[in-house]
């Protein structure tokens, strides 16, 4: 697995400038503009030119994953997330060997749904999203977590504590 860095939005590290978002010691960069979360960047091993971007949005840059092809010079535009009207949030990316995975969590008015979708083409195609966990009570944010073999969700939520998920259908 590849996570090069994560911050909260709102939290800019020593080595990331806004509005143009720089790793510190890398020739790679992330230009999406002012006002945006950049949550994680993710090299993806498999191809080591793939890079994600994934955003909570912002004012210059909707929330969604980027995908670069070019080590970061360039990024696509986002990878629309769940649905629109129950505010898809705090995506999360973890790229392996075999493929991606991102996750994010939205709100219907009533839960709170983590959702994920795959990618075993390094981000050229993505699988639908599918609900893998709910809650009606507060939570915190997905992260997706891996021993090398097998992909988690990492979620708590005030109802029902610590949960550790495996993904099935992984890539």
């Amino acid at each position: 697995m590849a996570r090069i860095t994560s911050f909260k939005p709102g939290q800019r590290p020593p080595h990331v400038t806004i509005p143009t978002a720089t790793v510190a010691g890398s020739k790679n960069s992330v230009s999406l503009g002012p006002a945006v979360s950049i949550v994680d960047l993710v090299w993806d091993p498999s191809a080591p030119d793939t890079v994600f971007a994934s955003v909570t949005g912002g004012a210059s840059a909707p929330a969604g994953v980027y995908v670069s092809r070019d080590e970061g010079r360039t990024f696509s535009a986002p990878m629309a997330l769940g649905h629109p009207g129950r505010n898809p949030t705090r995506p999360y990316v973890l790229a392996g060997a075999k493929g991606t995975v991102i996750a994010w969590k939205e709100f219907d008015g009533e839960k709170t749904s983590v959702h994920i979708a795959t990618s075993r083409d390094d981000g050229e195609t993505w699988s639908s999203p599918k609900a893998i966990s709910s809650t009606t009570d507060t939570s915190d944010h997905p992260l997706l977590v891996s021993n090398g073999g097998q992909i988690y969700l990492s979620w708590m939520t005030k109802a029902d504590g610590y949960r550790l998920i495996a993904i099935e259908d992984q890539p």
